[in-house]
């Protein structure tokens, strides 16, 4: 079976007329120019976990991709860095609603819904979606303005849900601090007055 090598894999004789190719095994530390390189699981945990700190979600073919093909996945995050996530004219909002509307044009559902709401968080409103969903929609068709509504829908409503839990949360704390509260003045009641009774 042909084993596909890292540059770094291969090494020169001294006079640089030779190269030994070292075949890596899946824990071997690479080396090139005398400096160490990251073992091949510790590079495929590194660019999963890159990739969730910048979009706030691992897509999840990514980590498929790291398992598969992590020389082109790092150089895949890489173009997404300098595209996506490196401070620049655009800021990020602005950014982000330009993917968003790519995406929608692409069609991938599951993925327009992680940007809509990645979007959001970064300050775009739901007119402002809204306006990028009909600006796409006149130059690539109706699909566009559909599945970006869709989404933009299915994740007001998210948040929505979100925020409602959130509350219920709140409430049920507030309500136990409530009766602890009540609990402690009864007792520290209770205890003044049998006190007041062993004095008389």
């Amino acid at each position: 079976m042909f084993t596909r090598l890292a540059p770094s894999a291969l090494s020169f004789t001294p006079n640089g007329n030779s190269i030994k190719p070292v075949k890596p095994t899946k824990n071997t530390v690479l080396k090139s120019d005398g400096v160490a390189k990251k073992t091949v699981a510790s590079r495929r945990q590194s660019v999963v976990a890159t990739g969730l700190r910048r979009r706030g979600f691992t897509p999840y073919w990514l980590e498929f991709m790291a398992e598969n093909d992590i020389d082109f996945l790092e150089a895949y995050e890489r173009i997404y860095e300098l595209t996506a996530v490196r401070k620049s004219v655009l800021p990020a909002k602005f950014r982000e609603m330009i993917v968003v509307a790519a995406v929608a044009i692409g069609g991938y559902q599951s993925g327009l819904k992680q940007h809509v709401h990645r979007a959001l968080k970064l300050g775009a409103t739901k007119h402002e979606l809204i306006e990028v969903f009909q600006s796409a929609y006149f130059h690539t068709g109706a699909l566009t303005l559909v599945q970006g509504m869709i989404a933009l829908i299915d994740c007001l409503k998210e948040i929505e849900e979100e925020g409602a839990m959130a509350k219920k949360e709140i409430a049920k704390k507030s309500s136990k601090k409530k009766n602890i509260f009540v609990m402690n003045a009864v007792k520290k009641s209770a205890a003044k007055h049998a006190t007041k009774r062993a004095t008389t």
